[in-house]
């Protein structure tokens, strides 16, 4: 395909530039553009001159059925003499039940064998702008290929040294698998891969979930969650043109692909460059207007729009339609709607793409400096939040946007439920019952409630409450802490090879907090995606002390710093689209504001 425009080569040399100013690589070939972008064609002339031309390309738009990626690569070719037929199936150790799941086959240089009918991955430079059915992935350059019917074939070189990656989800090990074949020239051999669950959390009752998906059709969607294990998968439209809103999936209620165990729903994401993005769950008719983004984009490449709805009006609308609205990617863009949100009880909870706490490299991409105490992280932010008596529950999602992102595959919630339906699914999230999770698989009980319980005391103090913890995981972690205002109460120091740890401890409690459990490692793990670090985070437990919420000194004094900071974004910055629209903005900040004034008069107490 030809990505320029004819242009005689005697005459000129074409040099194709992103609009992000950095060159395509030569060892991928050069992809269009989403909708919303263009090239810059420098073409030097003859006469030493220069002429720029703006050439636009369509969106790529997958078939509503496609069973081929977009960007499909290629197989390795094997001589026919030294080929080898590999037939395999992947089944459950105990009781040989067939499981989908997700392969990887190399040999020992590297080289990718994929199955029969799929491929090498070339990702776009750029997330794509389109829905598909995608059935492969890839996770920095390593290709797995989706096997959701749980056999495949494959044509390898008959050699030894093959191996032979399986992943089926968190409750089952990824296992690498030896495969010898030298010496098989020829002939086809069968093969059966044995995965051993360690754990079941569906019987337990806890739900996985993907709350962050764009671009796969609902079919994409319910072929890759068996794989990954995941329960639930929330799709979300982009503005106006995204085809999940123009092929019309937006229908108030589960997908009609969906099952009894698997259940697709198609909603919405709200997006503030400045305010920060909204996940929406439940959504029966799409938040007007229907835009790509509000606010002053940080590239300042495109064009300024109001920053309308504010966020919290967009909470006012969801649950209007008794759905729920959450601060996207929060570790990523917290923004300056959380804190207002949250202070104002106009936010559900916080959104993490990813579970690494401490290690996150973008701190914040708004970079939002809060005078007298600079940046601060993300999660220590929600920490804050939380030390001034606001109930703030998480949930995980992946921001798929295109096949380097697999569904459940970076970050998922685990939501406790009574019924195993959509419902179910909404009243879990609304009493926070939850967890995020990229390995560990957590348990966490005070008082005997759980997860999203508050417990009410009444006395001075100190009142012992016992507390259990668990964690199983079968990706390493080192550390299993015991959170109480976001000071770690009990460290356990975790083994590599440990994969079950619990710990009991009576906690004293002599004032209002908030209780929740944290694993984590403290290095990346090349198998997680984008090499993250592996970590997972309860929702809290909350203890209310005669009456009082919580309150700590040093939280409330920087979040009253950060609303000073957000009412000056809202009166010299921000962008409204009349006085009346910036009057109602400041006025809510102000009253998040005194939410946190309360709370460190509290503290002053």
């Amino acid at each position: 395909m030809n990505r320029s425009r004819e242009l005689p080569p005697a005459l000129l040399t074409v040099t194709l530039l992103l609009i992000t100013g950095t060159a395509p690589s030569t060892a991928h070939p050069i992809h269009p553009p989403p909708a919303n972008q263009t090239r810059s064609v420098q073409v030097p002339m003859r006469e030493g001159r220069r002429m720029t031309m703006r050439i636009v390309k369509p969106a790529r738009v997958a078939p509503d059925q496609q069973t081929e990626p977009l960007e499909k690569g290629t197989q390795p070719k094997i001589e026919p003499a030294n080929r080898v037929v590999l037939s395999a199936k992947v089944v459950d150790a105990e009781s040989g039940r067939i499981l989908p799941f997700r392969v990887h086959i190399e040999d020992a240089e590297g080289n990718y064998f994929p199955p029969t009918g799929h491929f090498d991955i070339e990702l776009p430079d750029w997330n794509s702008n389109n829905v598909s059915y995608e059935p492969d992935t890839n996770n920095d350059g390593y290709d797995w290929a989706m096997i959701p019917k749980g056999r495949f074939t494959a044509e390898l070189p008959a050699i030894d040294g093959l191996r032979v990656r399986v992943s089926h989800g968190l409750e089952y090990p990824l296992t690498t698998f030896p495969l010898d074949l030298a010496g098989q020239q020829g002939k086809s051999v069968e093969r059966r891969f044995m995965l051993k669950r360690g754990i079941n959390m569906r019987e337990k009752g806890w739900m996985a979930v993907d709350t962050h998906v764009h671009n796969l059709t609902p079919q994409g969607a319910i072929r890759q969650m068996p794989v990954e294990a995941i329960d639930y998968v929330n799709l979300m439209f982009i503005g106006p043109g995204h085809p999940l809103l123009r092929r019309k999936y937006i229908t108030g209620k589960p997908s009609l692909v969906s099952t009894d165990d698997h259940i697709v729903y198609v909603s919405q994401e709200v997006r503030d460059a400045n305010q920060g993005h909204m996940t929406l769950i439940g959504l029966r008719m799409p938040i007007d207007p229907i835009r790509v983004y509000t606010g002053v984009e940080l590239s300042k490449r495109l064009k300024r729009l109001p920053n309308e709805p504010l966020n919290w009006e967009v909470y006012d609308r969801m649950h209007a339609q008794g759905g729920l609205a959450y601060h996207a990617h929060f570790l990523y863009w917290p923004g300056y709607g959380s804190a207002v949100g949250a202070a104002i009880d106009k936010l559900d909870g916080l959104e993490w793409l990813r579970t690494d706490t401490f290690f996150r490299g973008d701190r914040s991409r708004q970079n939002i400096e809060v005078p007298g105490f600079g940046r601060r992280a993300s999660a220590v932010l929600w920490y804050d939040i939380l030390n001034c008596g606001i109930q703030m529950p998480l949930i995980g999602g992946t921001d798929k946007m295109n096949a380097g992102r697999v569904v459940g595959g970076s970050s998922r919630t685990y939501v406790k439920v009574d019924q195993w339906n959509h419902e179910g699914f909404m009243g879990g999230l609304k009493t926070g019952r939850t967890f995020v999770t990229n390995g560990p698989l957590l348990s966490l009980s005070a008082g005997g409630q759980t997860i999203g319980s508050e417990i009410e005391l009444e006395g001075d103090g100190p009142h012992l409450v016992k507390l259990k913890a668990d964690c199983f995981t079968q990706v390493p972690i080192r550390f299993l802490e015991v959170l109480v205002n976001g000071k770690v109460a009990r460290h356990v120091h975790v083994a590599d090879d440990q994969k079950e740890i619990s710990l009991k401890m009576d906690l004293p409690i002599t004032e209002s907090c908030w209780i929740a459990l944290r694993a984590r490692h403290d290095q990346p793990n090349v198998d997680n995606w984008h090499r993250g670090i592996t970590a997972a985070h309860t929702s809290p437990i909350y203890v209310t002390l005669n009456g009082r919420k919580p309150a700590v000194k040093a939280s409330a004094q920087y979040m009253v710093a950060r609303l000073d900071e957000t009412i000056r974004w809202g009166e010299e910055d921000a962008f409204w689209s009349h006085d009346l629209r910036r009057q109602e903005a400041i006025n809510s900040f102000r009253a998040a504001r005194e939410v946190y004034v309360a709370a460190l008069k509290r503290a002053g107490k």
